[in-house]
């Protein structure tokens, strides 16, 4: 027969271990939520459907040579091909690889084309398009055979993979401005993101090394609020050749991430560098003409 002593050890160890277990979930959750902070990103699909705009992207999709991944019907198999020509009420296209897609497309409703365009980002990195258009019939181009496909009503671009980095236009240059070892700092801004900016400097790595905390910032922009946050540096690389500011050399550009910055915030730099790039698009479609 257990004494009272026994049960009572019994039930402090049950209560430790349940308390035990309570306290591994509750740092599980609180660990979860700190990477879901860190690794925050925007997520949302923009929805283009004015036709100078979409012009002027198939054209950049011609200047940068890039890859078209064609899907028939939409499904998950896809076929390369690459952009030829544009015309008013139709695009042409290069003959599907593999070959057999090239007999697979006469039965076809609809074809769901992807491509990525690069961006200006420090990192490198791309914005991924799709738009879904009709299948018309097979051509020649310059005695090689070709594909007539219907012009898209919409291209819809994906923001989900990463902040969309424009360039500040140059006639309305854009400021950081910060704290350097006691001394208010300006530099000025080579592109900007709802992530971060990179901006020119003189300063070696030895002054940006990479994690440095920069507070406060402030970044002014033309018709919009004021930014005001923290920023860690986590990039530094050299202008080669170098960037003339106001006629001298700038021989580095530095890039920072937007630390502490809250969300509406962060909804107006995005509204800031959509506004932007649909003035570049608009301007890049006079000149195509």
């Amino acid at each position: 027969m257990e004494t009272y002593g026994t049960i009572a050890v019994l039930f402090f160890k049950k209560l430790f271990f349940v308390l035990l277990l309570v306290f591994i979930a509750a740092y599980l959750i609180y660990r979860l939520q700190t990477l879901l902070r860190r690794n925050v990103k925007i997520g949302w699909v923009e929805r283009i459907e004015n036709r100078s705009e979409i012009s002027t992207i198939l054209k950049t999709v011609i200047s940068q040579k890039v890859y078209l991944k064609v899907r028939l019907n939409g499904r998950r198999r896809s076929f390369l091909s690459t952009l030829l020509s544009i015309q008013s009420s139709t695009l042409l296209i290069d003959a599907l690889f593999p070959p057999e897609g090239n007999e697979l497309i006469t039965d076809t409703n609809f074809l769901r084309i992807d491509f990525t365009l690069r961006e200006t980002a420090i990192e490198g990195s791309h914005i991924p398009y799709t738009f879904d258009v009709n299948y018309l019939n097979k051509e020649e181009m310059q005695n090689y055979p070709a594909l007539r496909i219907t012009f898209p009503q919409f291209i819809k671009r994906d923001q989900k993979r990463s902040y969309f980095r424009i360039d500040p236009p140059v006639n309305k240059p854009i400021y950081i401005h910060f704290f350097l070892d006691g001394q208010q700092t300006s530099a000025k801004i080579a592109n900007i993101s709802a992530g971060g900016v990179g901006f020119y400097t003189n300063q070696t790595k030895s002054v940006f090394w990479r994690n440095r905390k920069l507070k406060p910032v402030s970044i002014p922009l033309p018709g919009f609020p004021t930014i005001e946050c923290a920023a860690i540096v986590h990039a530094h690389r050299q202008n080669d050749p170098p960037v003339l500011i106001d006629g001298n050399p700038v021989y580095y550009l530095c890039g920072v991430e937007f630390a502490d910055l809250d969300t509406p915030q962060r909804e107006i730099i995005i509204q800031y560098v959509i506004e932007k790039e649909r003035e570049e698009l608009r301007r890049l479609s006079r000149e195509f003409g």
